[in-house]
């Protein structure tokens, strides 16, 4: 069952710190909802205020040291948070000093745990910004060396357990990173039933068995084995068994090792224990999920699945009923 517990502004993305959770919405407005007292306790309109328009896509990240990093897909650099201070800080091409980005459209971040925030641009590779130093270093292709990365439009950026640095690229396929060998290896996907192979990476996350699960934008799913090195792939097909949809915005893996994957168009989609099940909007249903269109997706400390729609607020799911 379904419990909506905010109301329906239009948000973009939900990130857990803790037992807390933060929303960015399209207003440029942030919450930190508290899921288990079911309340927002902190609102903080800044970033609608100071950004001139309204951008309608926002992105949102939690560091591990408490940081909130806020980007968007049009050119206003990263905004950071501090949830201790209530401090914001801006990082952009126009910084003064050595704190230039070489982009201001940022798809994603994430961060390595050493104080080291890893920015997935358009046009200008990975920016890594140290918050220590305020020094940012620059992993771009260079077509004469085949150990650089294959693309320097990044749609997604992603550490596995190992700690290899994930990259998903725009039509370029997925290009890794470890720090041991310090290059970057890329390889890319070819589904021999699919003549539009996917190499187009939205998002991507690991499974509790190590198994790096790929979103892309409009081939479908693909799980890749670390251990096997064996490639899976997964569309959708005129079925309520199978993949709801092949663009997949957002992935996650639960802590009961299932995959939930939002879909523009085709709701939330779950693949649990080899099977698919699917969520999807009912007009005859109250306690169907509200909209199709699902920008993220996040499990609190209960094993709560919350739902972040495009036009119809946040959702919260129970598996169990």
């Amino acid at each position: 069952s379904y419990e909506r517990k905010m109301s329906s502004s239009k948000l973009n993305n939900i990130v857990q710190m803790g037992h807390l959770f933060y929303i960015i919405y399209q207003s440029g407005e942030l919450e930190c909802l508290a899921p288990m007292m079911n309340k927002v306790v902190m609102h903080n309109n800044f970033l609608s205020r100071v950004v001139a328009k309204h951008l309608e896509q926002y992105y949102i990240y939690a560091d591990k040291s408490n940081g909130i990093w806020i980007t968007s897909g049009f050119p206003i650099g990263v905004w950071s948070y501090d949830t201790h201070t209530g401090k914001w800080t801006h990082l952009s091409k126009e910084s003064k000093g050595r704190n230039k980005l070489n982009s201001d459209i940022i798809h994603k971040v994430v961060d390595d745990g050493k104080s080291n925030i890893y920015m997935a641009t358009d046009h200008g590779g990975i920016n890594v910004y140290n918050k220590h130093t305020g020094k940012i270093t620059f992993y771009c292709n260079d077509p004469t060396d085949h150990n650089s990365i294959a693309g320097n439009t990044l749609y997604t950026i992603y550490f596995d357990n190992e700690n290899t640095l994930w990259a998903g690229t725009f039509k370029k396929g997925v290009s890794y990173y470890s720090s041991h060998t310090q290059k970057f290896k890329t390889f890319h996907f070819k589904d021999k039933n699919n003549p539009e192979s996917p190499n187009d990476i939205n998002c991507i996350c690991t499974d509790l068995v190590g198994n790096l699960w790929f979103g892309t934008d409009g081939e479908g799913l693909v799980k890749y084995s670390s251990k096997t090195k064996q490639t899976t792939y997964f569309q959708a097909k005129n079925s309520p068994n199978s993949l709801s949809g092949n663009i997949i915005v957002s992935i996650m893996c639960d802590s009961k090792n299932r995959i939930w994957m939002g879909t523009y168009l085709n709701g939330l989609c779950c693949y649990d224990k080899g099977r698919f099940i699917q969520y999807k909007h009912n007009d005859n249903n109250t306690n169907s999920l509200c909209d199709n269109n699902i920008w993220d997706i996040a499990e609190d400390n209960k094993g709560f699945i919350w739902i972040a729609t495009l036009d119809k607020g946040l959702q919260k799911l129970n598996i169990n009923t």
